[in-house]
């Protein structure tokens, strides 16, 4: 069975999912199982250290990718919290295939934001503040959460590990402002035709909302676990009607307050914004 030679290593809230789904229409392009297999990815690696991987491991890796076996010039995977995740680098070393993984600059301060949102409304599972989600409150930034913006850091162990040829940077702007223009350069970065992105339609994925019911929300992403692929698309336009609204605006304190990290992000991710820009 083979292995992906395309991997979304994220950050998370950067786009991975629409680049995963777009990716999944291109007649060249065989997707994993389910987008986020986390296979490799070890939670909490400072305590409990980076994860050795068996031949077993691998061999259950390889079936989320069961159905691409000849078929596909590309095979790809998205897992954004690979970025994070040394054990995930020494997984892949292991994997004697030319590999590259694609990694999405957005702004970290954008992006911790989002997250915020995301977590306080779409999933529910934090009710605070933005200042209490980033640790703010006890006067720093020093937190976990604000280190998942130091990018640099975490991407110089990846390009330590395979070089930078084999690491792809793309700008979060470049595929808001024309996601064709991103897909249709991605496509040639990884050699597949990019003129199957000309008629292509660019709707957003994972967009955050505002859930009304979130124990609603949680049965049916359950259910959905096992629903074909085509009813939930059919469905979800319908469900989020009723169940979902539009996120509150920004305030002036959560305004200032993502301007101080954009100032301490641009001081630690100076040389890799230079490099994508």
């Amino acid at each position: 069975m083979p292995y992906p030679n395309l991997v979304l290593i994220g950050p998370p809230k950067s786009g991975t999912t629409s680049v995963f789904n777009w990716l999944s229409k291109h007649s060249e392009v065989c997707t994993s199982r389910v987008k986020e297999t986390y296979h490799f990815f070890q939670r909490d690696e400072e305590e409990n250290g980076i994860k050795k991987f068996t031949q077993e491991d691998f061999k259950k890796y390889q079936i989320y990718f069961k159905k691409c076996l000849n078929c596909s010039k590309c095979v790809i995977e998205a897992t954004p919290e690979y970025l994070y995740s040394e054990s995930a680098i020494g997984a892949f070393q292991q994997i004697k295939k030319p590999i590259k993984f694609l990694f999405i600059y957005r702004d970290p301060a954008e992006r911790m934001f989002s997250d915020y949102q995301f977590h306080r409304y779409k999933t529910k599972r934090f009710k605070g503040t933005f200042e209490e989600y980033i640790g703010h409150n006890k006067g720093n930034f020093e937190s976990k959460k604000v280190k998942l913006g130091e990018y640099q850091e975490y991407l110089r162990k990846w390009i330590d590990a395979f070089g930078s040829e084999k690491i792809l940077k793309m700008n979060f702007n470049d595929l808001k402002k024309n996601p064709r223009d991103f897909m249709k350069e991605l496509a040639r970065k990884i050699n597949i035709d990019p003129v199957q992105f000309e008629k292509l339609d660019f709707h957003q994925k994972n967009k955050t909302v505002k859930i009304k019911s979130r124990a609603l929300h949680l049965a049916l992403l359950k259910l959905a676990e096992n629903t074909p692929k085509p009813l939930i698309n059919t469905l979800s336009p319908i469900y989020y009607k009723l169940n979902s609204g539009t996120v509150p605006g920004i305030t002036a304190n959560e305004r200032k307050l993502k301007e101080e990290l954009k100032k301490y992000y641009k001081a630690i991710n100076t040389n890799l914004m230079n490099s994508i820009s």
